[in-house]
């Protein structure tokens, strides 16, 4: 009779033969994955109604991989929580008050402008008026102005909208969403604001203290998450890029942001893992940084659908539209176009894990709107290799997964 350590040993040759000779042999399964970016509008007009929306065609959808953007108040992300957490694992950009750092000097301009005002109406014996200007400086530090803003104005509407006062601001807004019957976690490997903004000069002067706001505040950004698969492992990359000039989607600043998300991606996406990379780009189909993105390998699902299904015609699937009412409410001015996408990496031909585009459809394009953008679902089918979670959709240790909502 052979000893336990002897059949310990047969046994660990055993699984080490199954493991490495025959589950690798085995034919490839196919996965459908189901992919979906949508900006959800900021703006508190019937939000958490159409935040419960949103997540409902999430999972009538039965989306595995959503990226959404302008997810901005504590209502918003508590929507999210309630009605998907159970099924998904959430992860959330997270840049509030605390996070936000005067990197554009700017900033600073209206409150010393108040401060030299201020001098010189005291030195011209108003001191009413010295006082007003002070007191206007010190409101105008931007660090005081955004608590002021966030304490008055934002939680009124917050309470408007919700019946509740808002406990944060997410200022950067981003929320990935992995489905938990396909993803085991995912790992957030960077998540910032783009170190340049880029918001289109003022065309006029009414125009400046936007412009001052949206410098000194607004915070386009993105994240890059490594998606541990049941069956494969996906990079995901969630952006929201910076406007045009109000009169077309043009924006040169805009190239700077992708070469920086590409370079964080690039160090964080594995050599031939299949990668993702979607949300509100706000640029024309036509704009080089998009072109810089198909030139280093990018496939535009959409535009490869359009290819093979409706002659290559991609006007069918405009993100922004006038005939959407909400977009009147926002930037009236721009013109109907194609803004939010979802480019992929696909695997290199010849390896064991292709990925083909199935269909693409835009979502929200009817009434009830869900936003001021319609949204991009896109459905690829992956071949997963017969070892599954034996090859690199889950072997191997990781790390926990760290800024997770849920």
């Amino acid at each position: 009779m052979k000893s336990s350590s002897s059949f310990l040993k047969d046994g660990e040759a055993l699984r080490h033969r199954v493991t490495r000779d025959d589950l690798k042999n085995l034919p490839n399964e196919k996965e459908k994955l189901c992919i979906l970016t949508l900006n959800t509008w900021t703006d508190p007009h019937l939000l958490p109604e159409r935040m419960e929306a949103v997540c409902k065609t999430i999972k009538k959808e039965q989306c595995d991989i959503v990226v959404l953007q302008e997810v901005f108040s504590s209502g918003a992300h508590d929507t999210l929580e309630k009605e998907l957490s159970a099924e998904y694992h959430i992860y959330r950009a997270d840049h509030r008050t605390a996070d936000l750092q005067v990197s554009w000097w700017g900033s600073l301009v209206p409150a010393a402008l108040s401060f030299v005002l201020s001098a010189l109406a005291d030195a011209a014996g108003h001191g009413w008026l010295a006082t007003l200007f002070t007191v206007l400086a010190a409101l105008l530090i931007p660090w005081l102005f955004i608590r002021v803003v966030e304490a008055t104005f934002l939680r009124q509407l917050h309470q408007k909208a919700f019946g509740t006062p808002a406990r944060y601001w997410d200022w950067m807004a981003l929320v990935v969403l992995l489905r938990k019957e396909k993803f085991l976690e995912g790992e957030l490997e960077v998540r910032r604001p783009f170190a340049k903004p880029a918001y289109p000069y003022p065309t006029s002067l009414q125009g400046l203290p936007f412009y001052w706001f949206q410098m000194s505040f607004l915070r386009p950004g993105f994240m890059v998450l490594e998606c541990r698969g049941k069956s494969q492992d996906v990079t995901v990359a969630a952006c929201h890029c910076v406007i045009g000039d109000y009169q077309n989607t043009a924006n040169p600043g805009r190239k700077i942001q992708i070469e920086e998300l590409l370079f964080e991606l690039n160090n964080a996406a594995p050599d031939g893992n299949f990668a993702v990379l979607a949300g509100d780009f706000n640029a024309g189909s036509d704009q080089p940084e998009l072109s810089l993105l198909r030139e280093l390998g990018w496939v535009d699902a959409v535009e490869a659908h359009c290819a093979s299904h409706h002659g290559g015609d991609s006007t069918a699937f405009r993100t922004w539209e006038a005939k959407n009412p909400y977009t009147r409410l926002t930037v009236p001015t721009e013109p109907d176009d194609r803004i939010d996408y979802c480019f992929l990496k696909l695997p290199p031909a010849g390896s064991s894990n292709q990925v083909t585009i199935q269909t693409a459809k835009l979502i929200g394009n009817k009434e009830p709107f869900l936003s001021d953008h319609y949204g991009v679902l896109v459905e690829v089918e992956a071949e997963v290799s017969g070892g599954g979670a034996l090859r690199g959709g889950g072997g191997g240790k990781r790390a926990p997964s760290r800024n997770k909502s849920s």
